[in-house]
């Protein structure tokens, strides 16, 4: 999310309607702006602080939220003139300001640039100069993630294993109970179900509470929720053009509130859900995604368990 204009007390206005419960790091870039129009450093570290609060409560407890060092000003062609040295100087300031507050949010780590990150190609920064932070980034990211990726198991379960599953069809439903019962009483719904996608379609694998007919149906919000990227938060069925009428809404469980999160593979393939309904509808905005999203990584988890 760019705003290549913008000052840092106006970025969390780019959070504004964006999913971040899928994202597994975050990169906070900005301060030229502002060390060019000397934003007061006291506003700059209360606005940081926002920033990053936000941030971290929007994201899961295992994103790392990166803050970029500022640039050098002068390293910017048109700034290279004495406006730009009392800006580097107070861009200076500003980043000590930025420490102090990263070195107080758990989840936030600040990268100083260093000499070998700046490059001077022309009067604007081209695709060189991005490249180069990429390849900083990535050393500096690199470690963290494979560290979170480790704590839960490098290898889950792979698509191939999940459509032909003989660990899940063993009579091993009762593992992912703790999970369902958690899902169930976190959210105060009736029902929570795991459905799994294997090679005659969708199947509830498990359920704590009340299924009625058939919630991963090829016409259900299970199958919806699969098929794309996020979750999937329906308030009320019956004001949704797309399963008011279906027989799960109409019939037993009579679902009018729905959530569902997707559960991936390794390699990122959606190969079931996690999801919590209920007979009585409820506002969207009081649906806490970060920890849906948290409880299907737990069914992620102990495929991983179940397979080793």
């Amino acid at each position: 999310m760019a705003d290549p204009f913008g000052l840092l007390d106006e970025l969390p206005n780019l959070l504004i309607g964006q999913d971040l419960s899928r994202i597994n790091a975050v990169v906070v870039f900005v301060g030229v702006n502002d060390a060019v129009n000397l934003t007061a450093e006291k506003a700059w570290e209360r606005n940081m602080g926002l920033l990053l609060r936000a941030l971290e409560r929007e994201t899961s407890n295992e994103t790392s939220v990166y803050v970029m060092d500022i640039q050098p000003i002068r390293s910017i062609p048109v700034f290279d003139s004495l406006l730009g040295s009392i800006a580097n100087a107070h861009a200076r300031r500003l980043t000590a300001r930025t420490e102090r507050v990263c070195r107080s949010i758990l989840r936030a780590v600040y990268l100083p640039l260093t000499e070998n990150t700046i490059l001077v190609s022309g009067r604007y920064r081209n695709s060189s100069d991005y490249r180069l932070w990429g390849e900083f980034l990535a050393c500096e990211m690199a470690a963290r993630l494979d560290l979170a990726h480790d704590r839960h198991g490098s290898n889950m379960v792979s698509p191939v294993q999940i459509t032909a599953p003989p660990e899940v069809e063993a009579g091993v439903e009762s593992h992912f109970d703790p999970v369902l019962a958690l899902a169930q009483q976190s959210f105060g719904t009736e029902s929570a179900a795991f459905v799994l996608r294997d090679h005659s379609g969708l199947r509830v694998v498990a359920s704590a509470g009340p299924t009625g007919v058939n919630p991963a149906r090829s016409d259900s919000m299970s199958a919806t929720v699969v098929i794309q990227p996020g979750a999937l938060v329906v308030g009320d069925t019956e004001t949704d053009e797309r399963f008011r009428g279906k027989p799960y809404v109409t019939g037993p469980p009579f679902m009018r509130f729905f959530a569902g999160f997707p559960i991936e593979s390794p390699s990122g393939e959606r190969i079931g859900i996690l999801c919590v309904f209920d007979p009585k509808p409820r506002s969207r905005a009081d649906t806490d995604i970060v920890l849906l999203r948290q409880l299907a990584l737990m069914i992620q988890h102990e495929l991983q368990a179940i397979r080793s």
